[in-house]
């Protein structure tokens, strides 16, 4: 167990730090930054908020918590049934959802800023999102690779890509 002690454990707002997890990463309810995020282990968030700011995240592991993930990072992707329920914000760049069980982006809300993207699936995967509320003022992108139907309901000015098998 890799255990934060401050809000700056793992780099700070600088964000430098590549994380690879194969264990667990308690953030011990201190929000921290981080530049990537890896690995297939357990991210711990408690009540904390986990920013990612650089591209290259690949996370298959699972993150808990009642806290949220942020992402400004150009480009990260979620594979694993997670299960926080802080919510999802993707401030700038794309978060994919390449997961095949449970919701990439855990239970709570999901907020896509404009300019930012959440595409949800690559034609080969589905991925899944839950049936949580969006707010979208980037871009949302479907992307299943079998019929699928989507709970969520959406509001916002940003747009809807819809691709591959139809979705509803």
């Amino acid at each position: 167990i890799l255990q934060a002690g401050s809000s700056s454990a793992f780099g700070g707002a600088a964000g430098s730090s590549a994380v690879t997890v194969g264990g667990i990463l308690d953030l011990n309810n201190f929000n921290n930054s981080i530049g990537t995020l890896g690995g297939a282990g357990s991210v711990t968030l408690g009540t904390a908020t986990l920013t990612l700011l650089n591209p290259g995240t690949d996370f298959t592991g699972i993150i808990s918590g009642s806290g949220s993930v942020y992402s400004s990072s150009s480009f990260a992707i979620f594979e694993g049934p997670n299960t926080y329920s802080g919510g999802t914000t993707i401030a700038s760049g794309r978060l994919v959802a390449l997961n095949t069980s449970g919701s990439a982006v855990g239970s709570g809300p999901i907020s896509i800023a404009s300019g930012a993207n959440l595409q949800v699936g690559n034609l080969v995967t589905s991925g899944a999102i839950g049936s949580a509320n969006i707010t979208n003022n980037g871009t949302l992108t479907l992307d299943p690779a079998a019929a699928v139907t989507y709970a969520n309901a959406i509001s916002g000015t940003g747009l809807i890509n819809i691709a591959g098998v139809p979705a509803t």
